[in-house]
């Protein structure tokens, strides 16, 4: 996927939502790997198919994963709707990016990770999607945010992470990156920032 899409610049996700640049991020979550026999274990010799919606951006990403889960004996359907559609309906009962069987949404930068949490995954958020709630992830929530030192964050961290990585209510494959053309000989501490914009805070100009 991160070859696919997005040219190798990407960071291999692992089905929760603390991308790799952010501080709390845990690092002791064992990270997926392909394993085909138990696919077809846990497929028990059954077809599986779905649909995935998605809009137009995401086009390669869906073919992507429809030619992923072709190989694992999962049948994609591909339902590819306008920006309009897919954003557009009732967003408290019917716009397809929240009320699908399956679908690509591709989420811009967040300073923090709870920018991610509280609207996606927590119960009653308001882009829930999946229509997750896990009591666990909720109080681990309000803790991380209430946390007041880095040690507390990264507790708190560890556990949604790991309910995450358990329930999976969303498929975090990749974070896409980004990369910035600068003169190494003018500046210094230009710095990747998890909300994918430019992070002037340690910037020196050499002189």
């Amino acid at each position: 996927m991160n070859a696919t899409v997005y040219d190798g610049i990407g960071a291999l996700g692992n089905d929760h939502l603390f991308a790799p640049l952010f501080p709390a991020a845990p690092d002791g979550i064992a990270q997926r790997a392909k394993d085909p026999a138990k696919v077809a274990e846990l497929l028990g010799g059954q077809p599986l198919k779905f649909t995935l919606t998605y809009d137009p951006p995401s086009k390669d990403y869906a073919l992507t994963v429809q030619n992923q889960l072709k190989q694992a004996g999962i049948q994609v359907e591909l339902d590819q709707r306008t920006s309009a559609d897919f954003y557009g309906g009732d967003q408290e009962k019917d716009t397809p990016w929240l009320f699908s069987a399956a679908n690509l949404v591709g989420w811009a930068g967040r300073a923090t990770p709870s920018q991610f949490i509280i609207p996606m995954v927590k119960g009653g958020g308001v882009w829930n999607g999946s229509k997750y709630a896990n009591p666990a992830l909720d109080a681990a929530a309000d803790a991380y945010d209430a946390a007041q030192t880095p040690g507390e964050r990264a507790a708190q961290a560890e556990i949604i992470a790991k309910v995450l990585h358990e329930d999976i209510p969303v498929i975090v494959a990749v974070w896409s990156g980004t990369v910035r053309a600068y003169n190494g000989r003018k500046f210094t501490g230009i710095q990747a920032h998890p909300s994918s914009y430019v992070d002037f805070s340690s910037v020196s100009q050499v002189v």
